[in-house]
């Protein structure tokens, strides 16, 4: 008879390594954890697991639904939403497995999706990280890595998605698919920059080198900086396909305005470039953006007074916003502050 889920998540109480400690943070996420989880418990196979969901002040019972349908999973609750990185950090420090697995509450582990992470890492010791082939709603494939760190060109297109749509706008679809995407490439394994969150499968020496996620990244930008360090160290981070997950995406963050989005995401570009590429690189990239944002202010701003249909029109003026609020990031006070602290690793 195959090993049943308690068994597999009490081999560690019996003597037995646990092979993957999986962590889950969330926030108002109640069905889509409790999604999340009946999929692990289905699919994880015959290796041994632990997992922790470190739930950050929800207000939808997503704790007292843990606590009744899933009574062996490590539950942490915080008074106060601490944020991706903090919570990540609070649940690795307790976790003992070969492998740590940080994983999205609004995903659906498929069969063998773990295993066939663990069987590749496990062949080859070169590789600290990877994530594995991530997928819509729809089963269509959904971008889960990066072949490039930030960098002057990401922070002033907005990063990789925006990168991406700037990229079909503007340019040829063969542009496009230099950005590391095309249907032959995710199909297959190779080594990336970077891996997306809701899939990041760690070994345990990276942890021990390293140490967690970087406690000043609250929302967005902390997988490169992680996945940085963890290179900086001589590890390999890599795409494995022969795992799936599906990502709903963005259900916790889904309530967040926009302009908060900018802020997060423009305060943990220059936190990176301060951090890992001095002050010098930081300020052409901020006079860089506030160059090209200013250029995409006045194209949206041209666009819009053109005749257009109702869900263009209002993705125009949703960018103009977006680039607007950019503009006047650079110009306040914040960047300023950080290049006064500028950050430095802390190890």
């Amino acid at each position: 008879m195959p090993p049943t889920h308690a068994d597999k998540l009490a081999c560690h109480s019996e003597g037995v390594m646990i092979d993957v400690s999986i962590i889950i943070v969330s926030y108002n996420t109640r069905d889509l954890l409790s999604q999340c989880l009946r999929s692990i418990k289905e699919n994880v196979g015959d290796i041994c697991i632990e997992i922790f969901v470190v739930d950050n002040a929800s207000t939808d019972e997503s704790g007292e639904m843990v606590n009744q349908f899933f009574p062996d999973v490590k539950l942490i609750l915080n008074s106060v939403n601490v944020g991706f990185s903090t919570a990540n950090n609070q649940a690795m420090a307790q976790s003992v497995g070969r492998y740590i697995l940080l994983l999205n509450p609004d995903t659906i582990v498929l069969p063998g999706a773990i295993q066939a992470t663990l069987r590749v890492m496990d062949d080859n010791g070169a590789i600290g990280i990877s994530t594995c082939k991530v997928l819509n709603a729809d089963l269509s494939f959904q971008p889960c890595y990066g072949d490039e760190f930030p960098s002057i060109w990401t922070i002033v297109t907005g990063g990789s998605k925006l990168r991406i749509a700037l990229s079909s706008i503007f340019f040829s679809k063969k542009y496009l698919d230099s950005f590391g995407f095309q249907p032959e490439r995710i199909a297959t394994s190779h080594p990336v920059a970077w891996a997306m969150g809701a899939f990041m499968m760690i070994r345990r020496s990276v942890y021990e080198q390293i140490s967690g996620l970087d406690e000043n990244l609250f929302m967005y930008g902390e997988e490169p900086d992680y996945c940085y360090r963890a290179m900086l160290k001589g590890w390999q981070i890599w795409y494995l396909p022969g795992g799936r997950i599906i990502h709903l995406g963005g259900q916790s963050t889904s309530a967040v305005d926009e302009i908060h989005l900018v802020d997060w995401f423009m305060t943990n570009s220059v936190y990176f470039h301060l951090k890992h590429k001095g002050k010098v690189y930081t300020v052409v990239c901020l006079i860089t953006a506030l160059a090209a944002s200013t250029a995409k202010l006045a194209l949206f701003s041209a666009l819009l007074m053109l005749p257009s249909g109702k869900e263009k029109k209002e993705y125009r003026f949703k960018k103009r916003a977006q680039m607007l609020h950019t503009v006047r990031w650079c110009l306040c006070d914040r960047p300023r502050k950080l290049l006064r602290v500028h950050w430095t690793e802390r190890d």
